[in-house]
C-alpha cells in the first residue's frame, strides 16, 4: 500500500513528466522531460523494480525529438544533446534503461533495416501525450502485460515501437 506522502511524490513526478516537442514549431532538448527533475521520483523499492523502464520512455522521447519532421537531415549535433542528457540522469539503472533503448534501435537498423520504415512510422505517430502517457506507466510502476515481460518489449497497447520488429523471423 502506498503512503500518502509516496501519492504525493507521485503526482508531482508525473508532472515533471511534460513533453514539449515542436510546441512554436521547435526542436530543442528543453522540450523534453528534465531527468534530473525526476530522480527523486525514481527509487528501487517496494514500489519501483526496475527504473530502466523510465530510462526507456525517455529514449522514445529523445528518438522523437531527433526525428521533427520526416524531410529533416542528419542532426550532427545531436551527439553533444545525447551526452547531456545522459548526463542529466542520476539513475544508473534509468541510464541503462535509456541506452539499451538505443541498443535496440541499432539493432534494428544494422541487421534489419527494411524494418525501419515501420519504426519510424510509429515513432511519427507518436505525439506528446503519447510519450507523457508511457513515462507516467514507467514512472508509476504499470504491471507490464505478460508477453511483454518473456522479452525485451516496451510497454503499452501495441507493445511499443520495436513490437514485431526485432524478431528474426518475420
Amino acid at each position: 500500500m502506498m503512503t500518502t506522502r509516496r501519492l504525493h511524490e507521485m503526482k508531482r513526478g508525473k508532472e515533471a513528466l511534460r513533453y514539449r516537442i515542436g510546441v512554436n514549431e521547435s526542436f530543442a532538448l528543453p522540450q523534453l522531460p528534465d531527468p534530473a527533475a525526476l530522480s527523486s521520483f525514481v527509487t528501487l523499492g517496494d514500489f519501483q523494480e526496475d527504473p530502466s523502464r523510465l530510462g526507456a520512455a525517455l529514449a522514445e522521447g529523445f528518438f522523437k525529438l531527433l526525428r521533427p519532421e520526416p524531410e529533416s537531415g542528419v542532426n550532427v549535433e545531436a551527439s553533444g544533446d545525447l551526452d547531456f542528457y545522459l548526463s542529466r540522469m542520476a539513475s544508473h539503472e534509468m541510464r541503462l534503461g535509456f541506452l539499451c533503448h538505443i541498443e535496440t534501435l541499432l539493432q534494428l537498423a544494422l541487421l534489419y533495416p527494411e524494418r525501419l520504415p515501420a519504426f519510424v512510422a510509429r515513432l511519427d505517430a507518436l505525439d506528446n501525450a503519447a510519450l507523457e502517457e508511457q513515462a507516467t506507466k514507467a514512472l508509476c510502476f504499470e504491471e507490464l502485460r505478460p508477453e511483454a515481460k518473456a522479452g525485451f518489449s516496451f510497454f503499452g497497447e501495441d507493445g511499443g515501437l520495436f513490437a514485431g520488429l526485432t524478431e528474426g523471423d518475420l
